[in-house]
């Protein structure tokens, strides 16, 4: 069963969350402080830990800072309850958060990105949303009997807009992702990219490639086909 840690100071918030994904097969580990964080990261072991950024004491940055200090891997969702600038999304990432997450929380979205996050690491080649599937070793983005084909620089940024869907992704981290830095010069290159992928995504309803304009791009999960 896989295993999840949950912080947040928000006692109702931290029960919604651990009921529902209790309900969606999880083991959850629920603690309320930075503190307790650290504590349940050793003796629970959890596969994924989603945590608040805004804690009394320890908030969630210097949280994030200790885990990496012994563990490298576990992957760590950043939650926020206000606008969060680009800057402190840039320190998460560079601290080693895979995600940012604004609230309120939409549990479904979120327990879509969890379960492609762990499929990852336990070495599967898809992201499954609903019924939309998306294959890295094929280079392809599938749906049924429909198919598309991606270039290699496609792949990388559907790698990254899936692994933080509802989230935006600054554009230096989709640049350095792409060509390993944040070269001015290949700014306008990436918006050439987005364009194509967005044709591309046109025959998939579900999926929306949205521009927040002046910080980078988001993957949008549509509730219904329109």
């Amino acid at each position: 069963m896989k295993k999840l840690l949950i912080v947040d100071d928000d006692e109702t918030l931290l029960s919604l969350l651990a009921t529902f994904f209790e309900a969606n097969g999880f083991d959850v580990v629920s603690v309320s402080s930075g503190e307790k964080a650290l504590v349940s990261m050793k003796t629970a072991s959890p596969d994924l830990v989603l945590l608040d950024l805004e804690l009394p004491g320890i908030n969630g940055f210097e949280v994030i800072n200790r885990i990496r200090c012994e563990d490298s891997c576990t992957p760590i969702i950043l939650m926020t309850g206000s606008w969060t600038d680009p800057q402190s999304k840039i320190k998460g990432y560079t601290l080693g958060a895979i995600q940012f997450l604004d609230k309120p929380v939409q549990t479904a979205v979120l327990l879509a990105q969890i379960n492609n996050m762990l499929s990852k690491r336990r070495g599967e080649s898809a992201y499954v949303v609903g019924d939309q599937c998306f294959s890295l070793d094929q280079l392809r983005l599938t749906n049924g009997a429909q198919a598309v084909d991606l270039t290699n620089r496609e792949v990388k940024i559907m790698h990254v807009l899936f692994e933080h869907v509802g989230a935006t992704v600054p554009r230096s981290i989709l640049l350095k992702h792409i060509w390993g830095h944040d070269d001015p010069r290949t700014d306008k290159l990436l918006d050439n990219i987005i364009y194509q992928l967005r044709s591309k995504l046109a025959v998939f309803p579900m999926l929306t490639i949205r521009n927040n304009y002046g910080s980078g791009y988001l993957l949008i999960i549509n509730d219904k086909s329109e």
